[in-house]
């Protein structure tokens, strides 16, 4: 922790100010402060109103700060570059000709974070400032604005392969000094959007940890004694040793992270202060000492959380749902009873900012049950507050507690018309999908198209390669009648796990029908072993009938693929015919026979095919030639023509 280095010298003794304190009880001096309307109840009231007081947080006009929306790059930038005291410079022209992009009202702050080194000219450039910050670029600004000097730590997350290289030591600094958590299961989620709630919380612990500003001082200590005298005094032992610091009259006080009055805080509480440039506390953060988990004390046998139910970022909660579940690493139990542990549970419906009413709570092995009064109200978002020094292990090791930022939820109101997906390309469970393969392609039921922009479409789908443990860079999207098209930035590698995660409310129909999305379970595929240079390929002089991009003019009844050697259905099996996929303008057609003969594959229908844009997918591994080297199969965009 950053000490302040000068103080004030007070002229009265300490001894004559603390004779004082004896004033009748109920007759403290009171401090009263601001808090902006939409965060009296939330769980970042502290950090929001700590950055108001210093400035750094600004607000709307009709007096929210509106905690649960997402926070912007270019809204993320500025706060920073706010509480580093840097906002108001002349940037350099390179800088700003590489803020192009951002709004007008940001565009010189963007700079001069450019010109100090927190974000790249070429990041810069590359960036959309209108979208929501990331987790990992987040983390990355915050260690910049260390002049850089983050130490080595190990990173730990679970799901590490999806931060960028370049970005996972400033994650494991900030994690490591508890700027930015993680979440239950040992996940970072990198590439989650950050809300504005956050990143006060972010921000604040920043600010105290490393003293981002000088103009303002930071001072952590344990209470000695509170002085309600006018003005105000609170005395504490800190680094520096013994030392009493004057209370701003409109100071901001919270304790266990509620707004609080002075005489709320205690001998023996742990209290950190804002002390603006006269050195005066404007911010009051004080932890109930017998709460107070010091970082130097950590328990590292405490219980932790194994599970959430609903998960953490959940956005299809169940509506009406009266239980919520915590399933720890070992069996826990109250530390005093369960109804004190219910008494200090808050679970927030943060849409229509309504506490919920807790019926009871249920301590049984290894779960805290939580019973709602009332279910769960359609589409709305939740959040649970658990405090620490409520529960304990069987060995007395408290639970540290869970914030708010680390549980919630959002109910959805199903929408039967929303849009579904029709096929997938590659296949859910494919196993020899083409290695190389640069586009994926979901098909829907109906005309589909952004709800803001293709850019936030692209921004949100997440491809891991699972094998190697990598998020998998995604070039661009194309969304275009039925069909959505994910273009990547390199080749599918050889014989590795995909998934593809779509979340929900980016995509919806044309009446804003929004799809519901696809769970990383429910689109995944392996690409094959090294290919087979003996495998059958397409016939270079004779090819495909109608060829690759061809328009043809007239009635067609026949689709021909010619091999360059004899081929035949992989293990003698014809149903291998039925894989064997034709799309017109994105519906399925069915054909009336297939054929596969010496190194001819014939697709035969009765009726002359109807006028259209057509694809033909042929899946690996279906056909063989005599030696079984298996044929790599067509793509998506390997067989495509156009009947006028």
């Amino acid at each position: 922790m950053v000490a302040v280095l000068s103080l004030s010298v007070l002229t009265a003794p300490p001894d004559a100010l603390a004779k004082q304190k004896k004033t009748p009880p109920g007759q403290a001096k009171k401090i009263n402060f601001q808090m902006m309307n939409d965060v009296r109840n939330h769980w970042a009231v502290e950090p929001v109103t700590a950055l108001q007081k210093e400035g750094i947080i600004k607000g709307y006009a009709d007096g929210n700060y509106y905690p649960q929306s997402e926070v912007s790059r270019s809204e993320s930038l500025v706060m920073l570059m706010r509480a580093l005291g840097l906002e108001g410079g002349d940037p350099s022209k390179a800088a700003l000709k590489a803020a192009a992009d951002c709004p007008d009202w940001a565009k010189d702050t963007v700079a001069l974070a450019i010109d100090k080194g927190i974000i790249t000219e070429e990041e810069a450039e590359e960036l959309d400032f209108s979208k929501p910050a990331l987790r990992y670029e987040v983390a990355v600004w915050l260690g910049r604005a260390q002049n850089d000097d983050v130490s080595a730590a190990n990173l730990t997350f679970a799901d590490s392969g999806k931060i960028p290289g370049y970005a996972k030591k400033y994650v494991a600094f900030m994690a490591q000094n508890k700027v930015i958590n993680g979440y239950p299961g040992n996940i970072f989620g990198p590439l989650n959007t950050v809300k504005r709630s956050e990143i006060a919380s972010m921000l604040f612990k920043c600010q105290s940890v490393f003293s981002l500003n000088n103009k303002f001082g930071y001072i952590s200590g344990e209470v000695k004694d509170v002085l309600p005298s006018d003005p105000a005094y609170i005395m504490l032992t800190a680094n520096a040793g013994e030392m009493m610091i004057q209370v701003a009259d409109d100071a901001a006080i919270f304790v266990d992270g509620e707004a609080a009055d002075l005489d709320d805080i205690e001998e023996g509480d742990y209290v950190t202060l804002v002390l603006n440039p006269t050195r005066k506390a404007i911010v009051v953060s004080a932890q109930d000492g017998e709460n107070n988990n010091d970082d130097e004390d950590e328990d590292s046998d405490a219980p932790e959380i194994a599970g959430l139910s609903p998960k953490d970022g959940a956005k299809d909660a169940e509506i009406g749902l009266k239980q919520l579940v915590a399933t720890f690493d070992e069996n826990i139990q109250a530390v005093k009873s369960e109804s004190d542990v219910e008494s200090k549970i808050e679970i927030t419906n943060e849409t229509d900012d309504q506490t919920v009413e807790i019926k009871d709570v249920d301590i049984t092995g290894k779960k805290l049950t939580i019973y709602l009064a009332d279910g769960l109200e359609a589409d709305c978002e939740y959040t649970v507050y658990i405090r620490s020094g409520i529960i304990e292990d069987e060995d007395g090791n408290n639970f540290g507690g869970l914030r708010a930022s680390d549980w919630n939820f959002s109910t959805f109101e199903e929408d039967s018309n929303a849009p579904e997906i029709a096929g997938l390309s590659p296949k859910d469970g494919a196993k020899d999908v083409e290695i190389g393969l640069k586009q994926l392609v979901a098909n829907f039921d109906e005309n589909i198209q952004a709800v803001k922009s293709e850019s936030d479409v692209e921004s949100k789908i997440e491809i891991t390669n699972e094998t190697d443990d990598q998020t998998v860079e995604i070039k661009d999207v194309d969304i275009t009648g039925k069909k959505l098209i994910i273009y990547l930035a390199d080749g599918l590698e050889t014989d590795c796990e995909y998934t593809v995660y779509i979340p929900r409310n980016i995509i919806e129909d044309k009446d804003g029908n929004s799809f519901e999305g696809i769970d990383d379970s429910d689109w995944n595929f392996t690409t094959a072993e090294d290919e087979d240079n003996t495998a059958p390929k397409i016939d270079g002089s004779r090819g495909l009938d109608p060829r690759d991009n061809d328009v043809v003019v007239g009635s067609v009844y026949e689709l021909t693929a010619r091999f360059d050697e004899n081929v035949q259905w992989a293990d003698d099996d014809e149903d291998y015919a039925d894989k064997i996929t034709i799309f017109n303008d994105n519906n399925e057609v069915t054909p009336d026979d297939i054929e596969l003969k010496d190194d001819e594959l014939v697709i035969k229908f009765d009726k002359a095919l109807a006028d259209g844009e057509y694809s033909v997918i042929i899946p690996r591994g279906i056909i063989e030639d005599e030696a079984g080297n298996s044929f790599k199969g067509i793509g998506v965009n390997g067989w495509n023509f156009e009947i006028r």
